[in-house]
């Protein structure tokens, strides 16, 4: 401190600088430049043909066969219809899956984990359908759609490198597989002989896009349904008022129903009146509540009279329509009739609604049903259509209205619902009795986690709403059930495979005690199929050891939609088959955001993965790109996937992979002995630090799920702790700095544990490129003491007041380049001047002098104090202070650097006398072997490249 500063003249500088220039191929070859095989943009070839089958099944398989003394980690698979191509969203759900397996297998456990394809339900029929060139699947035997759906159970997950034993009948499934329905039909026989399941003519939803009564839960809600509405007369049998015809004004948004009309309900407790409209001949009956809404659809409404609610119940009317003309109709009570909107008078068609069949069902008037279609119409369109067309003949059509309203879809054809009942045996369906299971099953779901938290209040909701679960429906090939005598029929099957039951005489079924008691040809087989949910929610039977133990899954995970299919009816078929179960088949259950296309999320993932026929315009970007999408998508949102966002990754991804290269290209084959960590500079040691604190961040966002925080704090160190700063700052050290020197190889050492842990930490998101880096080194599990947690904090907080000094520093030398004084940093030195008094702290830092100068990339840097400090004039100075806690404020100087330029290592601290700086000219005279070792083919400049 306190030197007397000598400056040569700028002329006698930019000379040397000149001379220098010309020698510069002459040192080149003494450098220690990075070199390595390891690719910077791979082709598949090379990262993915070499590691894919070793990262995925032969590492399942291999753990499987070697860890059986580690904790078991259960993953249970939901099985996806297998039904055609993958999408972005099969992509999505897997690759998560995939990244929790990793990472528990990672943590010290053995992993469970069991593809599976719903080989059930209407999509497979539909492609099974597809690819025998059928229509209409009533034209076809069953047995010849269960062939054909047996085959579409194929899979491409293999190519996102999801880790499983893809190549095993006994590690995969199919919910067609004979053991699987065996299993299924084994836990319909419990329900039975709990007393849950019976058969019952009952409203439900029917899809006429599917062809099948549906459950509640795959329903779906379009709050923007339009339905035309109508407002339609019926005829008193008599007018009790006086004389003339008096009508019935009613309104529905289902025309269509019209014609299974079979009451009209009045609220006694409403207040009615006898009204006219200013087009109509004949007075009209309508709620008095409602008058004035009325008029503003209908027109004027003139008010002729009161009229009490008792007086209408029981009066007669005259049906619509001629073919139910015959059945007696009345008006009836009831008090699900309000005043919210059409007329105060609700038409009853008991066939098409929960209320009204209810309603009847209370009275018995059900067995006078007769359910009248305009046939083969569908009810929906044409059907609709052709109701209001007669409606308007016969003279009762007042008027058609569009009303935007809430309206139940089917969930996967996104085609609107019917509710039905038809009073035959062909149309009853089975039911599951969920009282005595739905306490239960809301108890044990409050006992699972939920991720993101807030999801246990929808599986919880669904639960609540639902009282008994339609099992059944109108398909024609899957397992059926109708007898009560399940165990002889499970025999049967059993042994002679679920087709039987489709080829087999029903003699066959007939359990031996029946056979006399009931003659045979009062028996037939049902047709009515397993609502797909209960298929696949009975897959928590297969998770059993060796020995028939039941195991529970430790994550299900799925998409958000699962609350009302998989998750629920897992829970449901579990609680069950015994009253004695209490507990969930799953101990945690993570839901993801769905793939809207809505959103635009319509790229096809193999495109993705494999590139397409058009490389230039869908280029080949590999699995690894595609899982580090997965991973940075928030589970608690809907997923976008685009242009934007893949560029987004993409070049995360390659700063990923460039920075494993720079570290791998540094640390080269070579052995090396490494430096302890107490005697690393502060530099060395924050850089350790701030890995430990990365890899506690990422164990803990792993541990809970939150796979973008992970990404976050991967990209975060990559870009600001190691690119910004140490790389950038180590590159003079790296290249020119001796091989053996203790410098060179605390910054080897340093990288070595950096990449290791790195490479552990993207390990279980990015499976191939964390193989490709093991592949290209033989990591030496260099111990880190920065672990120790006081010690990472008191070196991350002496650090923050040098990182606090670089960057006044930084900005001073931006300000001497806009002035056009200097062209490098190293054309510089750095003054820092302290207060008077310096505590320890301050000491500290006076021993990291010599390395001040590598953290500010410049050429010197002297500390000195207030009372030391010289007067000098150098050519140009720049002047700044910083304000640090518990020294106050430190003055920062900056001017040019003093000596001249190194050709060697471009550092301005060479003597005038001497060919080189004294370090590199100790290098050079210390490489006996002579040039060439480490060399580069390129003689660019080793620091700032």
């Amino acid at each position: 401190m306190g030197r007397t500063l000598q400056w040569s003249p700028v002329s006698s500088i930019k000379r040397f600088a000149s001379t220098a220039a010309s020698n510069n191929n002459k040192y080149s070859p003494t450098l220690f430049l990075p070199k390595t095989s390891f690719p910077i943009r791979p082709s598949a070839a090379q990262s993915i043909a070499p590691f894919g089958r070793r990262t995925s099944e032969e590492l399942y398989n291999w753990q499987w066969e070697h860890c059986k003394t580690r904790p078991l980690f259960i993953l249970h698979d939901g099985p996806p219809y297998a039904n055609g191509s993958l999408h972005m969203g099969h992509a999505l759900n897997k690759i998560l899956k995939d990244i929790i397996l990793r990472y528990k297998l990672l943590r010290g456990h053995r992993v469970h984990y069991r593809p599976g394809w719903d080989c059930h339900g209407l999509p497979i029929e539909n492609k099974a359908l597809e690819n025998l060139g059928i229509e209409d699947s009533r034209n076809t035997s069953p047995e010849v759609i269960r062939t054909s759906a047996e085959k579409t159970g194929k899979s491409q997950f293999k190519q996102f490198g999801i880790m499983a034993n893809w190549d095993s009948q006994e590690s995969t499934y199919r919910t067609i597989d004979h053991d699987y329905e065996m299993r299924q039909l084994h836990v319909f026989k419990q329900m039975v002989e709990q007393g849950l399941i019976y058969r019952n003519y009952r409203p439900v939803y029917f899809s006429p896009s599917s062809g099948s009564a549906l459950a509640e839960a795959e329903l779906e809600y379009n709050d923007k349904h339009v339905s035309h509405s109508v407002y339609v007369t019926f005829d008193l049998g008599n007018n009790p008022w006086g004389d003339g015809p008096v009508k019935l004004l009613v309104w529905t948004t289902t025309p269509w129903t019209l014609t299974a009309n079979m009451g009209i309900a009045v609220n006694p407790e409403m207040a009615y009146s006898l009204v006219k409209l200013q087009d109509s001949d004949s007075p009209m009956v309508v709620a008095t509540e409602n008058i004035e809404e009325l008029s503003k659809v209908l027109g004027p409404i003139d008010i002729l009279r009161p009229v009490e609610a008792c007086s209408l119940i029981g009066l007669p009317y005259q049906s619509l329509f001629p073919t139910n003309s015959s059945l007696p109709l009345h008006v009836m009570s009831s008090s699900h009739v309000k005043p919210l909107s059409g007329t105060g008078l609700v038409h009853c068609a008991p066939a098409h609604g929960a209320e009204d069949y209810n309603l009847f069902r209370a009275r018995g008037l059900l067995s006078r049903a007769e359910d009248i279609f305009l046939i083969g119409k569908p009810v929906l369109d044409e059907g609709s259509r052709s109701v209001v067309d007669l409606l308007k003949v016969k003279g009762q059509l007042v008027k058609i209205k569009r009303y935007q309203h809430s309206y139940p879809y089917d969930w996967r054809t996104k085609k609107p619902v019917i509710f039905l009942t038809l009073h035959t045996d062909a149309t009853s369906q089975w039911f599951a009795n969920l009282e005595n299971v739905k306490g239960r099953a809301i108890e044990a779901a409050s006992n699972v986690q939920h991720i993101p938290a807030q999801a246990s209040n929808r599986l919880q909701a669904f639960l609540s709403s639902r009282t008994e679960w339609c099992i059944s429906r109108q398909r024609v090939w899957e397992p059926v059930l109708t007898s009560d005598s399940l165990a002889h029929i499970l025999r049967v099957l059993d042994a002679k495979g679920t087709n039987y039951w489709w080829t087999g005489p029903v003699e066959d079924f007939i359990p031996p005690s029946y056979r006399d008691a009931i003659r045979q040809s009062t028996w037939r087989k049902g047709t009515d199929t397993m609502d797909v949910w209960f298929d696949s929610g009975t897959s928590w039977s297969m998770l059993q050891d060796e020995n028939g133990r039941q195991w529970k899954a430790d994550v299900c995970l799925e998409g958000s939609d699962q609350h009302r299919g998989w998750f629920q009816s897992q829970l449901l078929t579990k609680l069950g088959t015994s009253i004695d179960n209490v507990e969930a088949p799953y101990k945690t259950l993570i839901t993801h955001g769905m793939m809207s296309k809505s959103l635009g999320n319509v790229m096809d993932p193999l495109v993705l993965v494999n590139g397409g026929d058009n490389i230039k315009v869908n280029p080949a970007y590999g699995p690894d790109l595609l899982r580090f999408w997965a991973a940075n998508v928030d589970v608690g949102k809907d997923v976008l996937i685009g242009k934007k966002q893949l560029a987004q990754v993409s070049e995360a991804l390659r700063k990923l992979r460039n920075t494993a290269r720079f570290a791998l290209s540094n640390i080269g084959t070579e052995k090396f002995v490494p430096i302890p960590f107490e005697e690393m500079p502060l530099l060395d040691r924050y850089i350790l630090a701030k890995l430990s604190e990365l890899e506690r961040k990422a164990l803990a966002a792993y541990e809970s799920y939150q796979f973008p925080q992970v990404v976050s704090q991967l990209n975060h160190f990559v870009n600001i702790t190691l690119s910004s700063l140490y790389f950038d700052v180590n590159k003079d050290t790296l290249y020119a700095d001796a091989l053996d020197s203790s410098s060179r190889r605390t910054v080897i050492t340093v990288l070595t544990q950096v990449l290791e842990s790195m490479t552990r930490i993207m390990a279980p998101i990015l499976p191939h490129l964390a193989e490709e880096i093991y592949h290209h080194m033989n990591f030496s599990h260099l111990p880190i003491n920065s672990h120790e947690e006081e010690m990472g904090n008191e070196v991350q907080h002496q650090m923050a007041l040098l990182l606090k000094i670089r960057t006044v520093v930084l900005s001073l030398l931006e300000k001497a380049r806009q002035q056009m004084l200097l062209n490098n940093s190293l054309e510089a030195e750095v003054v820092l001047v302290l207060p008077g008094d310096h505590a320890m702290e301050q000491d500290a830092v006076l021993l990291e002098e010599n390395n001040l100068a590598k953290l500010f990339i410049v050429s010197d840097v002297e500390v000195t104090d207030e009372g030391s400090f010289g007067t000098s004039s150098p050519p140009w100075t720049f002047v700044d202070t910083v304000n640090l806690p518990g020294w106050g404020s430190v003055g920062v100087h900056l001017h040019p650097a003093r000596h001249g330029k190194c050709p060697r290592c471009w550092k301005y601290t060479r003597e005038t006398s001497q060919d080189l700086c004294e370090r590199c000219d100790s290098v050079v005279a210390g490489q006996s072997h002579g040039f060439g070792d480490h060399v580069s083919e390129t003689s660019t400049n080793p620091v700032t490249d």
